[in-house]
């Protein structure tokens, strides 16, 4: 008989409290949805390459990447087996990469690069390649390159003849652009950094291998 009462009271406590049992659920389940649909909103907006970390998020106006922009061109210099040859390439490096920010072109940087012998330069057009899939530029983002000394094997045989030091910094902040012309994140510049790159040299000085020297 008690164990009849208990049975009655809790089917009669359920009967009383289901609706708003349900209602809570319903909520807690409303919340779940919208909270990962938010996040996958969001996902692609902010999933970038990993050019410095983000510092906020303005909403100002920016100019979008001119169409007309002309690519640099690979100087004659560049196409000599000397000393000015690899300073003309690692120039030109610099030029190419620049406008690959700014464009998304990564053609003329590909001219310089052995994508099968030097994994950072494959890493760096692959990172780089983001922008354009996602119709986003970069805008401030120039590199500056100073102190460029360079070596020539006097083996003319040598498998890799050249080599040049140098350094290499962005003066300020950058802004990852979208293709309306807003400024969607800043981030912040990458302090002076010193590399080592090794060339070898066919028709022209291409370079095999680029390392940051600590």
């Amino acid at each position: 008989m008690g164990f009849g009462q208990a049975d009655w009271r809790q089917g009669w406590w359920w009967r009383e409290k289901l609706p708003a049992v349900i209602g809570i659920f319903v909520a807690v389940l409303l919340c779940v949805t919208v909270g990962w649909g938010v996040f996958w909103l969001n996902r692609d907006e902010h999933h970038s390459p990993n050019y410095g970390r983000a510092t906020d998020t303005p909403t100002t106006s920016a100019q979008p990447p001119s169409s007309t922009e002309k690519p640099p061109t690979l100087p004659p210099e560049a196409k000599e087996q000397t000393s000015g040859g690899i300073v003309a390439t690692i120039k030109f490096e610099n030029d190419a990469l620049n406008y690959l920010q700014r464009t998304g072109d990564d053609k003329p940087l590909r001219q310089i690069y052995d994508l099968d012998s030097c994994d950072s330069c494959s890493l760096l057009i692959k990172t780089l390649s983001w922008l354009p899939k996602h119709e986003k530029h970069l805008e401030g983002a120039d590199y500056h390159i100073q102190n460029i000394v360079v070596a020539i094997s006097p083996d003319p045989n040598a498998k890799w003849p050249g080599t040049a030091f140098y350094s290499s910094e962005q003066t300020e902040d950058y802004f990852i652009v979208n293709k309306d012309g807003k400024k969607i994140e800043k981030r912040n510049r990458q302090k002076l950094t010193k590399f080592s790159d090794i060339l070898k040299f066919s028709d022209r000085w291409i370079i095999v291998s680029s390392d940051v020297v600590k």
